[in-house]
């Protein structure tokens, strides 16, 4: 796979062999994280449609900058959807702890940056 300039196609993390991404951080030092929620958005939509979305625009934006897509974590943080058919959360607590610990591995991976098509965080600043 090559990591030079623009990508054509999105580029996906896990897609790559260790080698590789030791590589791609050396030369970009960035990620593209996908979080994404499970939740019902009525009747009509699927339970995945947030993650959908998310991954979609990560794509995009990996096509237009070549930065790799990290694995997506499709759970959220959605108290106000606790009881609803198909609807899965994590605590707030668990999220920001999840949340940050990835960042915290990336980084000692030698990843500089990650941006994610994030809604406003539900964690405290400084946190992720």
């Amino acid at each position: 796979m090559s990591i030079q300039g623009s990508a054509a196609r999105p580029v996906f993390l896990d897609e790559m062999t260790p080698s590789a991404i030791r590589s791609y951080i050396a030369e970009k030092q960035g990620l593209i994280m996908p979080l994404g929620a499970t939740e019902p958005h009525g009747e009509h939509l699927p339970i995945g449609t947030d993650s959908f979305c998310v991954l979609g625009l990560c794509e995009r934006l990996s096509s237009q900058t070549g930065l790799a897509i990290a694995p997506s974590m499709l759970y959220g943080y959605l108290d106000r959807m606790i009881g609803h058919a198909g609807a899965v959360t994590l605590s707030r607590e668990t999220y920001c702890a999840v949340v940050a610990e990835l960042f915290e591995q990336f980084a000692q991976s030698g990843v500089r940056s990650c941006a994610t098509p994030l809604p406003p965080t539900p964690c405290a600043p400084g946190r992720i």
